[in-house]
């Protein structure tokens, strides 16, 4: 086999490989949506499904996500100035 045969061999094999891992892909793609389909028919999934869309619509805004990290913020605070409070007396 000459070194031209060889190559054309070689990118004939990575065609099918290529070829495999597409069609692979779709597999799984389907079945990720079948997945995602059935658990929308469960009410409570739909639900917290929604509910974590909304979230994470809400949290794209930065004004939002400040004053929710100022609250996390200060509320963490407020309980190690407890902390530190409780451990001096």
């Amino acid at each position: 086999m000459t070194t031209r045969e060889r190559a054309a061999d070689r990118m004939h094999r990575l065609q099918l490989r290529q070829q495999l891992l597409e069609l692979e892909a779709a597999v799984q793609r389907v079945a990720l949506l079948a997945t995602f389909e059935a658990w929308n028919r469960r009410p409570s999934v739909a639900m917290g499904t929604a509910i974590g869309s909304a979230g994470v619509r809400l949290l794209r805004a930065p004004r939002l996500r400040w004053l929710l990290i100022a609250s996390l913020l200060a509320r963490l605070k407020k309980k190690h100035d407890e902390h530190e409070q409780q451990r001096t007396h």
